[in-house]
């Protein structure tokens, strides 16, 4: 418990300080090698992270890595999801088989410090890579100072530390991969945003919950920006070409034991059973649905005659249409779809069922992004609390959840769904007012 009030207390003083000196950081355009203290910054970062992964593993979600990298070294990739079913899509798997080589090459032994430490290596490597990206966007659309501080703001998160360093988790590399999208996709480069996006979905089956931020792109890039059949053509071979690389990265995983047919019939069921597995209206996620006493409670019971279940597909559908019609009504931004596919994944985390802790992940550094392109401090209080919500959320979940003696009202989860839906509620204030009734120039698409 002291560990959480001096992180909070820490990072809140941080971005109180940031806050205040703000306007002279943003606007002050020059600073000699920023990029010297940003990779001073990175690097520190990373080693600060390795030290603190030492102290804690999660044995469940590790003790299935091994035994993954085990089996992927003795069998090879075939037949592999039909002998485990629903885990991970196979960039994920091939990260564990190649860390299961170097594993077997250095002999580890199973649950040794550094076999640990290289299982965590690739998310806590994005975690750096996500904050040099923090650097260049702040210094493309601030200063090379508020570049640099971003970039340490992004570094001192607890619920980034505590995803990649302490729990393990992977979440990283999907969202630095959504996060090259989004910024693909605004720097008008729309066809290699179609690979960034594939590899999220590869590396994470809840990276399709941002396909309605490609198709904003799509429709403002290539079907009401000049028109043409050349064009259309054009990206639509390249979008299919991003999905033959879907499936060639699924070959491997069905080819190899003779039962090809079989394995492939895994693969497809098992991106259905992603997206409807753990049939409850949360799965220790504490949104709405937690908030009212329902984590772990069944989505088939009904209110109003409708399933939670089918509420929350009717939130699905609301969040996508609000998130094309904003992108409409701002069909000329280019800094739009950041805080759209912020808006997605937080209000997808808040009200639809079957959401995990730390499906808001990914929302934090897009709100960071959001905020670099348009300040507000609206948007620095959203990332600072949203922070530290999806930090109490995850660390109450991992070291304080007990099936055995479980109270699904209980405070701390009420409390953390309850202050998560009101700093979600500053954030779409700010949403609707940057994108609805702003008349802040923004740079043009056209």
């Amino acid at each position: 418990m002291v560990y959480f009030i001096l992180t909070t207390l820490f990072f809140i003083a941080v971005m109180t300080v940031y806050s205040i000196f703000a306007k002279s950081v943003n606007n002050n355009k020059k600073m000699k090698d920023s990029l010297f203290y940003t990779l001073l910054i990175a690097i520190t970062a990373l080693f600060i992270k390795y030290t603190g992964a030492i102290f804690y593993y999660e044995r469940g979600d590790m003790g299935a890595f091994i035994t993954w990298m085990k089996n992927l070294n003795a069998n090879g990739c075939a037949g592999f999801y039909t002998k485990y079913g629903l885990c991970y899509p196979p960039l994920h798997i091939f990260l564990v088989y190649f860390a299961g080589i170097i594993s077997k090459f250095f002999n580890l032994a199973d649950f040794s410090l550094v076999q640990i430490l290289l299982i965590k290596s690739p998310a806590l490597i994005c975690d750096v890579l996500t904050c040099i990206f923090m650097y260049k966007i702040g210094k493309q659309h601030l200063s090379d100072k508020a570049g640099v501080i971003l970039c340490l703001l992004y570094a001192l998160n607890p619920a980034v530390f505590f995803n990649s360093g302490v729990w393990g988790q992977m979440d990283s590399i999907y969202t630095l991969c959504i996060i090259i999208m989004c910024y693909m996709i605004s720097e008008e480069k729309l066809m290699i945003a179609y690979f960034a996006f594939a590899a999220a979905i590869l590396f994470k089956y809840q990276g399709i919950i941002f396909a309605p931020v490609i198709i904003c792109g799509i429709l403002d890039q290539v079907i009401l920006k000049d028109f043409n059949l050349k064009k259309f053509f054009k990206h639509f071979f390249v979008g299919l070409s991003a999905i033959l690389t879907m499936i060639i990265c699924h070959l491997p995983f069905i080819f190899g034991n003779g039962n090809a047919a079989n394995n492939a019939g895994t693969i497809t069921a098992s991106y259905g059973e992603a997206l409807t597995a753990f049939r409850y209206a949360s799965v220790n996620a504490y949104n709405f649905w937690a908030m009212l006493g329902l984590n772990w409670h069944t989505q088939e019971d009904r209110f109003l005659t409708l399933t939670y279940n089918n509420w929350g597909t009717i939130a699905i559908l609301i969040i996508v249409v609000i998130a094309i019609c904003t992108s409409f009504k701002n069909k000329k931004s280019r800094t739009k779809y950041y805080s759209v596919a912020a808006f997605i994944i937080s209000a997808m985390f808040l009200f639809s069922v079957r959401m995990h802790e730390r499906y808001l992940f990914p929302a934090i550094p897009l709100i960071l992004i959001a905020y670099i392109v348009k300040p507000s401090i609206l948007l620095l209080i959203s990332y600072s609390g949203l922070t530290l919500m999806n930090f109490y959320n995850c660390a109450h979940v991992l070291f304080y959840y007990n099936p055995h003696a479980y109270n699904p009202k209980a405070f701390p989860i009420i409390s953390i769904s309850l202050g998560t839906i009101i700093l979600w509620a500053l954030f779409c204030f700010d949403f609707i007012k940057t994108n609805y009734f702003s008349k802040k120039p923004d740079l043009p698409v056209y």
